[in-house]
């Protein structure tokens, strides 16, 4: 009887040990799955992809001779992950045009103004910017109207000028000579009308050293007077419209107004040719000549629901037509997609 006991409790020892051993790996393998799958989980939200939490953020200030810095940008300095297939539909567009004899080259800007993400294509090429220049003129007026309240009332009389205007292919209403005008109405003829000889006139007024501040609080090499091989890049140019989108440049009253004066462009092909009817998108566009081709340039606020973004394409071809035909292309893809894109990040 004891020979039987002790052998029965030698199995029941070896029975709870061989139990203790798989329970001990149910446990250990649980364990492991779980932090496994959670640290693959944790793997794929890239900080400066989808949580906000960039690596690298480059913030611009205005430096002044004061203690304050004002906070007038901030920039993720890469690029977003979640944009790739917009990005990747947008190359393959890019190429049909080329490989069609449509369009020489583009160049693209993408950001969302809700979270500061953004895409480029072709982003290191820089392009002539036409009247896209008389936003920063804008600008310049409207801080002077900060600084100096009722400067925008000024009136000036409109006298034949020394130069010669550039022809544009798309021009509206014009001031003239002769007549007397308000700075005030100067600018929406300028912007509205995107009238040269506004913007002549405007011009003769500017003081170039303030003028210059701009570009170069904004770290842009200043537009050189009567330079007319000044280039851009698409991202560079975009800081224009978002510091007015910020209101970070100039007080909010004045950003509004300047971004009024956009919204109220009638310039009616490019960018707003690609999205719905009575969508808010104030916009400015540039052309010029360039030897034996053209260059267009369309930079716009796309108020799409909760989800504005900043498009800005530039482009170069032998038809003006055309290149504007494909912005709007453009427009309409980005467009449809960015709210799929918006909610992923």
């Amino acid at each position: 009887m004891k020979k039987k006991s002790a052998t029965s409790l030698k199995k029941i020892i070896i029975l709870d040990i061989i139990f203790l051993v798989f329970l001990s790996g149910i446990i250990f393998g649980g364990t492991f799955y779980y932090f496994k799958r959670h640290s693959t989980v944790s793997a794929n939200n890239d900080p400066s992809e989808d949580n906000g939490c960039a690596s690298s953020i480059n913030l611009l200030r205005i430096k002044e001779n004061g203690l304050t810095r004002p906070l007038l940008l901030s920039d993720v300095l890469e690029e977003a992950a979640s944009f790739s297939p917009l990005k990747d539909q947008l190359d393959t567009k890019l190429l049909e045009w080329e490989q069609a004899g449509k369009i020489q080259t583009a160049s693209v800007y993408l950001r969302d103004l809700n979270n500061g993400r953004w895409m480029s294509i072709n982003g290191e090429q820089a392009f002539k910017p036409g009247s896209l220049m008389k936003v920063p003129i804008m600008i310049y007026y409207l801080k002077v109207e900060q600084e100096h309240p009722g400067a925008l009332n000024k009136v000036v009389v409109y006298k034949k000028p020394a130069v010669e205007v550039p022809i544009q292919t798309y021009a509206g209403d014009s001031i003239r000579v002769g007549k007397n005008y308000r700075i005030v109405d100067l600018l929406a003829y300028m912007i509205e009308q995107s009238d040269n000889n506004a913007t002549i006139l405007l011009s003769t007024y500017l003081d170039h050293e303030i003028f210059d501040k701009i570009f170069t609080d904004l770290d842009i090499i200043p537009d050189e007077k009567d330079d007319f091989n000044y280039t851009i890049t698409a991202k560079q140019y975009g800081k224009f419209f978002r510091i007015l989108f910020n209101s970070s440049y100039l007080d909010e009253p004045l950003s509004e107004f300047g971004l009024e004066l956009l919204a109220n462009c009638k310039f009616d092909k490019g960018i707003i040719k690609g999205v719905p009817d009575g969508t808010k998108v104030p916009r400015k566009f540039g052309e010029q000549k360039v030897d034996n081709y053209m260059e267009f340039c369309e930079s716009g606020i796309i108020y799409k629901n909760d989800n504005p973004y900043l498009l800005v394409i530039m482009t170069r071809g032998n038809n003006t037509e055309e290149l504007t035909n494909f912005v709007a292309e453009l427009s309409g893809i980005i467009y449809n997609g960015f709210d799929q894109i918006a909610q992923k990040q």
